[in-house]
């Protein structure tokens, strides 16, 4: 497998070095002449390669060619890595000088989850929706086709599809005709365990969270079971084949009149492709190489459901890798055909997984953190991108993890791992100093002090990190002024966790630029944010209140975030009022408030005495309603 990966480590080399960072370090070494050279000698070494892997199979010499060319290939990006780090370090000594230098800035005064969408709908809110909502009558009609019925709503963001689906479900008809009519807003990975939860919890009013996938499935299946039902699948995301069939198949116990209405954006997700008579004839000669095992024909079938072209199917089909499945009598070649067939940079974050022991459960976040480490997930719209390699060397770390350790401070020769991109300290509860050459890591992108909780100061040159972007902090300081952090303006993620003594984050000048989401969990006193978050009022789009017990208010200055796409309040009992601006935060996608006491009370749907602020919110959790 680590051969496949060839073609995308080249394209990251070649993306490197088309980088501004890279560019300048060239200039200031001189080395034009040299990183065109290795520019030409890649590109061509590209133009062969993905023959060359789809040979190497029954070639020994070619794959002991190929392991050769993957250690060049990994030296080079060393070299290069070498290149930015110094380049990095340049442009902060530049700026800042050394790092127990005076600092320039002598003018500077002294921190992948959907939730149900309700269905009430005020109809005399809506126009020009009615034809929209007799055609979808139209199609709840009974029929004689004895299928589960899906009906899709497809198009654009914000072009109406939950309204009209809401029409629909509380039309007259709808409530005449289905026994039993059912709201899920799918998670947007499609989690198949999560959303038969939240059928379940829709028809019966009740919570199932304890409950196995074999219990769920089986107590919906009691509840539908020949019932005449209709169920919307509100804004749904992925187009995973598998998850979708299986949740079909487990739906098909009601009665054969029952409906479907699935809202999507894709209309990939919404398709039910019939096979043309060629690509159903080369399919079977697909099953009957598949030697009649089921893994292996769903794999390839998911594989091959998004292709239309004939002779991509053909090129399944007459692959050589059958020969290997049919004399190793083993299918892990044919297996491996839907890894082969991966875009380049997907194959170099799947080859990550191979980090974790087998039946590890894998949450999503940690994984896209780690991806992010190395370098494997880019950021154009932002100009961000620093494509990275994707395995470590002793001698050139980029990931770092040390939870859960016995030590009080660390060694300050931290700094000596220049490459450093990922470094987690959390849950370190007996460390209490961080060295300052812990800003000498320019490289470093990622960095967790989470549950840190005897962390007394944080380094005063932390804007010397100039390439960081996610920054989750635990500390005993009443400010965070003279740590630096306002200057860091690359940073999209920070969050603030046990911070009890924390009173402002800085005062004055500040940076933070591209800052986009805001967490703030269990801090024990409000927290003075207007003054030093006006610069990342264009920019912010996530914020987070987690069990903040002495905080009495929603922030005054939340409604100056009009970018704000989702707010959640989690845990906060003593917030007694929603702000008034609220209602301009046009851009707002998800509010959810859990566990807020009076808050809570004050936004419950239509009756609340806040919910007029927050009702056009396209989703809105309020506890467990």
């Amino acid at each position: 497998m680590a051969e496949s990966l060839l073609f995308s480590i080249v394209e990251g080399v070649l993306w490197k070095i088309a980088s501004r960072t890279l560019q300048e370090a060239v200039a200031i070494y001189g080395i034009e002449n040299q990183i065109s050279e290795l520019r030409e000698t890649l590109t061509a070494i590209k133009a062969v390669l993905l023959d060359a892997e789809e040979q190497q199979v029954k070639n020994h010499s070619l794959q002991v060619w190929l392991n050769r060319l993957r250690d060049v290939f990994y030296d080079a990006e060393d070299v290069l890595d070498e290149l930015e780090c110094e380049a990095l370090r340049k442009q902060v000594l530049s700026r800042y000088g050394g790092i127990y230098g005076k600092s320039a800035e002598n003018d500077v005064p002294h921190t992948r989850s959907q939730d149900m969408t309700y269905s009430f709908i005020n109809k005399s809110d809506v126009f020009g929706r009615d034809l929209d909502r007799k055609k979808i009558i139209e199609f709840l009609q009974p029929t004689n086709d004895e299928n589960l019925s899906v009906i899709p709503i497809v198009g654009i963001g914000g072009l109406g599809k939950t309204t009209v689906a809401k029409l629909v479900y509380n039309d007259d008809n709808a409530k005449e005709q289905f026994e039993l009519r059912i709201w899920v807003c799918v998670p947007e990975d499609f989690d198949l365990k999560k959303t038969i939860e939240e059928i379940i919890e829709d028809a019966t009013g009740q919570s199932s969270g304890n409950f196995n996938i074999q219990q769920l499935q089986t107590h919906l299946q009691n509840i539908i079971k020949d019932k005449k039902y209709l169920l919307v699948l509100d804004d749904v995301w992925s187009n995973d084949r598998r998850k979708w069939n299986e949740l079909r198949a487990l739906l098909s116990v009601g009665a054969s009149e029952s409906k479907i209405i699935v809202t999507t954006r894709s209309s990939e997700v919404a398709s039910e492709k019939e096979l043309c008579p060629k690509l159903l004839e080369i399919g079977n000669d697909i099953v009957g190489k598949s030697q009649g095992v089921p893994l292996l024909v769903k794999i390839l079938g998911s594989l091959l459901y998004t292709k239309d072209e004939e002779r991509y199917w053909k090129h399944i089909r007459d692959c050589k890798t059958w020969e290997l499945v049919e004399a190793k009598k083993d299918i892990l070649p044919a297996l491996k055909l839907s890894y082969d067939h991966l875009p380049s940079h997907l194959k170099r974050c799947f080859s990550i997984l191979s980090l974790y022991p087998r039946g590890h459960n894998i949450k999503s976040m940690n994984l896209a953190d780690l991806w992010m480490a190395f370098g494997l997930i880019s950021s154009t719209r932002n100009k961000l991108a620093l494509e990275d390699v994707g395995v470590e060397y002793c001698n050139s770390l980029r990931y770092l993890d040390l939870p859960f350790g016995s030590f009080e401070e660390l060694p300050s020769s931290i700094f000596n791992l220049k490459q450093l991109r990922m470094l987690s300290l959390q849950y370190n509860t007996r460390l209490k100093k961080l060295p300052n050459t812990i800003c000498e890591l320019q490289s470093l992108l990622y960095l967790s002090l989470i549950s840190c909780s005897e962390l007394g100061h944080l380094p005063k040159n932390m804007k010397r990190l100039i390439s960081l972007r996610y920054l989750y902090i635990a500390t005993k300081q009443k400010s965070l002024q003279e740590s630096g952090i306002q200057y860091l303006e690359n940073l999209l993620l920070l969050g603030l966790e046990g911070c009890n003594n924390l009173e402002v984050l800085f005062e004055g000048t500040c940076r933070l630029t591209r800052l986009q989401k805001l967490e703030i969990l269990d801090c024990g006193r409000p927290i003075y944010l207007l003054q030093c978050l006006e610069g990342s009022a264009c920019t912010l789009e996530t914020f987070f209140f987690y069990d903040c017990l002495s905080f009495m208010v929603v922030p005054e200055w939340l409604p100056n975030h009009t970018r704000l796409k989702l707010i959640r309040l989690i845990r906060c009992p003593n917030l007694s009022s929603m702000q008034q601006g609220i209602r301009c935060l046009t851009a707002l996608k998800e509010l959810r408030i859990v566990h807020c006491g009076e808050l809570s009370k004050r936004c419950e749907p239509q009756t609340g005495k806040d919910w007029h602020k927050i009702a056009h919110v396209p989703r809105i959790k309020v506890d467990r309603k």
